[in-house]
C-alpha cells in the first residue's frame, strides 16, 4: 500500500501546474483524475472552440508553446495535446491503478454483479472537530462502499419512464461542487415520493436547474436541450459522456435554460446520472409528454451509453 500526504484532484491545467510546483519542492503527491488528462477539455468543450489568447502566450510552469504557429489560436484538440504533452514531459504522477484495484477488490469481496461503487475523498481527520480545514500535512481520507443493484442495466423504469414534479430550488449556490451536503435533494426526493412520482426537477428564477440527483434534458425533434454548465448545476460525468455520444450520433445539442412549461411541450425528456444512466421522463407535473411512453431519442441514448460502458469496462 502506497502512503502519500498530498492528493491533487483533477489533471487539468491547474492540477498539472500544482503537480509541477510540488515536484520542484520534492513533495510526494498523486494526481487523481476521473478519466484522462485534460478530461474536461476532451468531453465538456465544443469542437469549434478556440482560445482567445495567441499561442505564444500559452504557458504553464516550465512549459510553453513551441509549435509552428505562435500567432495562432489553439483549438480544443490542440489544448488537449498541449496539456498531455506537459504531463508527459514532467512525468506527472497521474495514477488510477491502485484505485482501480481497490474497486475490483470491493466488487469481489461483496459479490457484486450489477451494482455501484461509491467513492468519497475528504481532507482527512486532524483528530479534532473544527470548521477550519485541517493542516495540509493531514492525509486525505478515501472512503468507498458498494451497492448491489440486480438488473441495473435492464431497469423496468427505463421502459415505463419516470414521472416527475417541479419544486423550488432552495440549495446553496455552488451546486457544481459535489459534497455530502444533500439535505435539500433528499427533501426533494421525499416530496416526489409523497406525490407518488419518481423524482423532482428543481426550478430557480423560472428555469429548471436539474433533478434531485441527476441532470435534466428535453428533446425537440432531434435537438437535445439542457442547462449549460455553471455554478448552478453539477457537472455530471454521465452528462458529459451522453452529450458526446449524442453529437457522435448526429444529434444537435443546445446548452441553455428551459422552463417547466417548455418542458411540458417538448417531444421527450430524460435525466442522466451514474446510477440511472439515461432515464426517460414521460410526465411533468401531471402533464403527459408525447404518447406517454419513452421517446426514441432517450431510448437510443440509453442503449448507446450502456453499450459503450460495457465496451470500456475495466
Amino acid at each position: 500500500m502506497i502512503h502519500i500526504s498530498t492528493l491533487i484532484i483533477g489533471a487539468g491545467q491547474a492540477g498539472l501546474a500544482m503537480s509541477h510546483a510540488l515536484a520542484a519542492r520534492g513533495e510526494p503527491h498523486v494526481l487523481l483524475e476521473r478519466g484522462e488528462i485534460a478530461q474536461s477539455w476532451r468531453t465538456e468543450r465544443w469542437d469549434s472552440l478556440r482560445l482567445l489568447t495567441p499561442n505564444w502566450q500559452s504557458r504553464l510552469p516550465g512549459h510553453a508553446y513551441s509549435g509552428p504557429a505562435p500567432d495562432g489560436f489553439m483549438t480544443m484538440p490542440e489544448v488537449v495535446a498541449f496539456l498531455s504533452d506537459y504531463a508527459a514531459r514532467m512525468d506527472a504522477p497521474v495514477t488510477d491503478d491502485e484505485l482501480l484495484e481497490i474497486h475490483r477488490e470491493l466488487v469481489k469481496r461483496n459479490g457484486i454483479t450489477d451494482g455501484l461503487v461509491y467513492l468519497q475523498v475528504t481532507r482527512g481527520n486532524p483528530g479534532d472537530r473544527d470548521f477550519a480545514f485541517p493542516n495540509p500535512a493531514v492525509k486525505p481520507g478515501l472512503f468507498l462502499f458498494t451497492q448491489s443493484k440486480p438488473g441495473l442495466a435492464d431497469a423496468p423504469a427505463a421502459k415505463a419512464g419516470w414521472k416527475i414534479i417541479s419544486i423550488p430550488d432552495e440549495r446553496w449556490g455552488r451546486r457544481d461542487i459535489k459534497t455530502t451536503q444533500l439535505l435539500y435533494p433528499s427533501l426533494g426526493k421525499m416530496m416526489a415520493k409523497k406525490a407518488g412520482v419518481d423524482d423532482a426537477w428543481l426550478v430557480e428564477d423560472g428555469f429548471v436547474t436539474e433533478g434531485t440527483s441527476n441532470n435534466a434534458y428535453i428533446v425537440k425533434g432531434r435537438r437535445i436541450i439542457t442547462r449549460a454548465l455553471s455554478h448552478d448545476i453539477l457537472h455530471g460525468i454521465t452528462r458529459a459522456a451522453v452529450l458526446r455520444m449524442a453529437k457522435e450520433a448526429q444529434l444537435e445539442v443546445e446548452e441553455r435554460s428551459f422552463t417547466i412549461e417548455e418542458a411540458k411541450d417538448a417531444d421527450e425528456a430524460f435525466v442522466t446520472s451514474a446510477s440511472a444512466f439515461v432515464m426517460p421522463v414521460v410526465e411533468i407535473d401531471g402533464t403527459t409528454l408525447g404518447s406517454g411512453k419513452p421517446g426514441p431519442i432517450a431510448a437510443r441514448l440509453r442503449e448507446i451509453y450502456i453499450e459503450e460502458s460495457r465496451k470500456a469496462a475495466v
